[in-house]
């Protein structure tokens, strides 16, 4: 898939915690690898994030464009996934054709704990 070249902010703890996946995968400019996008990531500290960013442990609603289907699930590290409670990994969101829905919203709240 070829990068849109959003900005890409995330907050200081976010990145160290996603830094540990992306730092054996070769970055490559014209795929959107996790390698790649944290290499070009803004960091800022934690509290300077604005309240309505998508982060690790964000319940989010997306709508799949070509079925206007929306959906809700929370981003979460990989050993919290669990599908049944709606729990999706960071790293699956990253094999998704990202393109084929509509920009992720922040729902009020945060992952509830397993």
């Amino acid at each position: 898939m070829k990068n849109q070249k959003n900005t890409v902010i995330l907050s200081e703890d976010d990145f160290r915690m996603l830094k540990q996946f992306g730092k054996n995968i070769p970055s490559n400019p014209n795929e959107m690898t996790l390698s790649y996008e944290l290499n070009r990531a803004i960091v800022v500290e934690n509290d300077e994030l604005p309240e309505d960013s998508v982060r690790l442990n964000s319940q989010v609603r997306v709508k799949e464009l070509a079925s206007n289907r929306e959906m809700e699930f929370c981003i979460v590290m990989p050993a919290q996934a669990d599908i049944k409670q709606k729990k999706i990994s960071v790293l699956h969101l990253w094999e998704q054709r990202w393109s084929d829905f509509v920009k992720a919203r922040p729902l009020s709240g945060k992952c509830l704990p397993a």
